[in-house]
């Protein structure tokens, strides 16, 4: 295993996740399971369901401030929700992660009359599958499908100079990731689980081709005519690599009224043993009252085949950053974790 790549990322953030829709029938038990606040313990058995929604808001308006500054305007929603059903050999674990946000900085309009727009700042749909059978009570063989991607297109920095946005160098499917391996979950505890797996497939799509050409996310570039020059359509939308995964999960309660979760994904390719791609998001929400939470995330990836702007000239591979902080509404439902 190479820890070498991981020194080159820092946290990036941006744990953000969107809720699961309950039945009306659902409604009494709800209240009762986060009045109650269950933990789902190794010996519970069938369905357990629930998730939370979060939405926070920022307004900063400034009017012939001398101190100077900009008026900024900022909308996010997060959600997340599981569905989890266990019997006394098997465990099927579901898990939706969602976030959208949007931000702008400065007045409504420039001086001249454009409007300001507003710009993504936060963008995420992650969907993931997990089914173990039993061999010991702590350790499961296990099979796992993942999904992650994001719902709009995704543009250059913004050019204060020129008060504009560059093309869009992404969009939703562009790019997908999906993750399908077999291996084993350990879980010494219920708050802290390892999953490794030998025989993992990884998958990148790039469903546009602008962006394929480009060989932005990974995918091969588009082949180039006698002169040099690329020829549109030749670049590849799909990648595939095989190799082996490690993800490791904490998720517990640290003090009253604080969670943290943080998970870390590593995967490596059997052709280049010596490059470690890196996924670690780190989560802590702490519950003001009933609706009120502030939380934290962060986020820090490293993959040695993205670029980080898939734009003209390519900027090489980098540790990728992004944190975010919120005070807003939260809602919790359903079981507890």
């Amino acid at each position: 295993m190479n820890f070498r790549n991981i020194s080159k990322a820092a946290f990036i953030a941006a744990f953000l996740l969107l809720l699961s829709h309950i039945t009306k029938a659902q409604d009494a038990d709800v209240k009762k399971f986060v009045d109650t606040k269950k933990d789902f313990k190794t010996e519970d058995k069938g369905w357990l369901k629930g998730g939370f929604l979060s939405t926070n808001f920022t307004n900063v308006g400034l009017k012939n401030w001398a101190a100077g500054g900009q008026s900024s305007v900022a909308f996010s929603v997060i959600g997340s929700s599981f569905a989890i059903y266990k019997t006394k050999q098997m465990t099927w674990e579901n898990y939706l992660d969602a976030s959208w946000g949007t931000i702008r900085n400065g007045a409504a309009k420039y001086p001249d009359g454009t409007i300001n727009k507003f710009y993504k700042n936060e963008d995420k749909l992650s969907l993931l599958s997990k089914y173990g059978r039993k061999i010991t009570p702590k350790l499961n063989y296990t099979a796992l499908l993942e999904f992650k991607s994001q719902f709009f297109p995704g543009y250059a920095p913004f050019d204060p100079a020129t008060g504009t946005s560059g093309q869009h160098i992404s969009n939703f499917i562009a790019p997908a990731y999906g993750m399908l391996s077999l291996g084993f979950d350990y879980k010494p505890s219920s708050f802290l689980s390892f999953y490794l797996s030998p025989v993992t497939g990884k998958f990148t799509i790039v469903n546009e081709q602008r962006l394929a050409d480009l060989g932005a996310f990974g995918v091969k570039k588009a082949e180039t005519d006698g002169n040099g020059n690329p020829i549109a359509g030749t670049g590849q939308k799909f990648r595939t690599e095989f190799g082996w995964y490690l993800s490791m999960m904490f998720n517990k309660d640290i003090i009253q009224n604080t969670n943290l979760k943080t998970r870390v994904d590593l995967f490596t390719n059997y052709k280049t043993l010596n490059k470690t791609d890196v996924n670690w998001e780190t989560t802590i929400n702490m519950k003001v009252n009933k609706y009120i939470t502030a939380s934290i995330y962060t986020q820090l990836i490293y993959d040695d085949d993205i670029d980080v702007t898939p734009e003209t000239p390519m900027v090489n591979p980098r540790v990728q950053f992004k944190h975010v902080l919120g005070i807003g509404f939260s809602y919790m439902f359903g079981d507890r974790l």
